[in-house]
């Protein structure tokens, strides 16, 4: 009953029927156009199949020249900041760009970059807007992922205390 194709196949008969036409050809042409549209159909999800795998590629890429763009800035923008290199001085009249703009900045544009693309995936993939959350959920989290492990930490350190040291025993 779900199907728009079985109920399509099913009126065309019975108009066949009702209007005295020869069923038997009738049956033979739609099981002919039956199987070309499945075959169309598997053909077109192969194709949307490698546009999705070419999107997540290009959601890699993107993710590495950001972090590559990040780690070549570092140096130049702390350099910056202490004001010399070489003996001349950077230090100029205009606003400064500090690390954490641009590490900001690199964050925002992948979130961008995952929701767009995974919202995207899910509209090629299976016609709806509302399948792309899984794909969104995936780029979301690598894009996070790779934030946490190759930008955010500057130093990383873990301290651990009890209180009290000693208990008290009544």
């Amino acid at each position: 009953g779900k199907s728009v194709l079985i109920r399509r196949v099913n009126t065309i008969i019975l108009e066949a029927v009702h209007s005295g036409g020869d069923v038997k050809k009738t049956l033979g042409a739609l099981a002919e156009d039956v199987a070309l549209i499945k075959d169309m159909e598997s053909e077109r999800k192969s194709i949307m199949q490698q546009q999705i795998i070419i999107m997540y590629i290009i959601f890699f890429v993107f993710i590495a020249v950001i972090v590559a763009l990040y780690k070549i800035l570092s140096p130049i923008l702390y350099i910056q900041q202490i004001g010399a290199f070489s003996g001349i001085s950077l230090q100029g009249g205009g606003p400064q760009l500090s690390i954490e703009y641009f590490r900001n900045l690199f964050f925002l544009m992948a979130m961008v970059e995952a929701i767009c693309a995974g919202l995207l995936a899910g509209e090629i993939s299976e016609e709806r807007l509302v399948a792309g959350i899984k794909h969104v959920l995936i780029m979301v989290s690598v894009t996070v992922f790779v934030f946490f492990i190759f930008i955010f930490p500057s130093e990383l350190s873990v301290e651990v205390s009890i209180f009290p040291t000693e208990v008290p025993i009544d």
